[in-house]
Formats: C-alpha cells, sequence, structure tokens
C-alpha cells in the first residue's frame, strides 16, 4: 500500500479483517485440543504460562519481560540474553526440569532493573520489555 502511494501517488483500499487472522491462530490450539495437548486448565498448556519459555518475569525495579522463546534458536538466543548456555540449564523437553528452569530465569530477571536487561533488544529471543 505504502509502495503504490509512492508509485502512483494514489492510495489502495485493503481489506483486512482480523477475524481472518485470529482464525489461522486458533487452528493451531483447535488441534492440539483434538489431539488431547490442551485443556481449558489454565497453565496447564503450553502457550499459557506453563512453560518456563513462555512466562512473564518481574525485574529488579517491579517492570516485566515476557518471554516467547518457543522455536529452539530463539530460545538459545533468549539464553544468551540472559547469560547462560545451554550446557548451564536443564533439558527443556522434560516438563520434570521447567519448574528448575522458571526458577532460573525468575532470578536472573530480578538481578537487574528493566533498564540494564535493554542487551535483549535487537536479538532474535522473542522477549519484549514492559
Amino acid at each position: 500500500m505504502l509502495y503504490e502511494l509512492m508509485v502512483s501517488y494514489r492510495g489502495q483500499v485493503v481489506d483486512v479483517a482480523i477475524l481472518d487472522g485470529v482464525a489461522l491462530l486458533a487452528h493451531a490450539i483447535w488441534l492440539f485440543r483434538h489431539l488431547g495437548m490442551w485443556t481449558e486448565r489454565r497453565q496447564s498448556n503450553i502457550l499459557d504460562g506453563v512453560t518456563p519459555w513462555y512466562a512473564i518475569y518481574r525485574y529488579a525495579d517491579r517492570g516485566h519481560m515476557t518471554v516467547a522463546a518457543i522455536e529452539n534458536p530463539f530460545y538459545a538466543a533468549f539464553l544468551d540474553g540472559l547469560g547462560l548456555s545451554s550446557a548451564e540449564v536443564s533439558d527443556r523437553a522434560g516438563a520434570t526440569q521447567w519448574h528448575e528452569l522458571r526458577a532460573l530465569f525468575t532470578e536472573r530477571f530480578a538481578s537487574r532493573t528493566r533498564d540494564e536487561w535493554a542487551q535483549f533488544g535487537g536479538t532474535d529471543a522473542c522477549v519484549a520489555r514492559c
């Protein structure tokens, strides 16, 4: 649309419905539910906070960092941003290790302020400072 405006000096009408995007995003959840991998209980699904790499953490100054490092390359960048290597942390594949990982991540984030976590900016860690 912006390109067209620059080239022809005429705008365009773009018909985009939010419902289309929601339907696409919901497909994975409906698939998980069909496969018995999604429940209605809060914090029991991989996309609602049960996993330590898809969660919200508090800084030392009470701000928050949202983390959505699901895929391995993003998780590796996330660990790097925390100053950790995959050799230093538990294997994230086993749900039995998630409590240990969450405790470690909680401790790391609480050790610095929001501004001190600025090194995550410009990385592929899939995090956002709040």
